[in-house]
């Protein structure tokens, strides 16, 4: 029995050491597992918050410059260039509120004109065909004065 006794404890000794062996095989998963997703993904995150802190560090003074330029500096600023082509824009528009102004004026003159030369160009013709009928009334040779008389024709060459 001796024998069975030694097989008794040699059962017990590996099934102690296998409840060990499940236990250190559990521990180490959980610390692949908690050293893959937590560790490593913190060491990640903290890498990108690195670099976002880089980048800010870098972007500050391109937008401090960029804010600017959107104050007025005595003319050389954005502002300032926006400023002044407005203002520019504003005289252009009063130009060209005065330019369409001239222009109705001379179109109007120029319509009057134009109105005054077919006037004078019709009251011309209309002299003209007054004095062409007055000129053939005038140079007309009156029809003969008796039913008998002949007048005399001149020959024809």
């Amino acid at each position: 029995m001796l024998f069975l006794a030694d097989m008794v404890a040699i059962h017990a000794g590996l099934a102690e050491a296998a409840k060990w062996l499940g236990i250190t095989a559990g521990a180490l998963i959980s610390f692949g597992v908690l050293w893959r997703y937590i560790i490593l993904g913190s060491f990640r995150l903290l890498r990108r918050l690195v670099r976002l802190v880089e980048l800010t560090e870098r972007a500050v003074p391109l937008i401090e410059d960029i804010a600017t330029e959107f104050k007025p500096n005595s003319g050389h600023s954005l502002h300032d260039t926006i400023a002044r082509i407005d203002t520019n824009i504003g005289r252009v528009d009063v130009r060209i509120d005065a330019l369409a102004t001239r222009q109705v004026a001379f179109e109007e003159y120029v319509h009057g004109r134009i109105h005054d030369l077919l006037n004078v160009h019709a009251t011309t013709v209309l002299q003209a065909e007054v004095a062409k009928e007055t000129l053939t009334t005038v140079t007309r040779k009156p029809a003969s004065r008796s039913k008998g008389s002949k007048q005399k024709s001149s020959p024809k060459k």
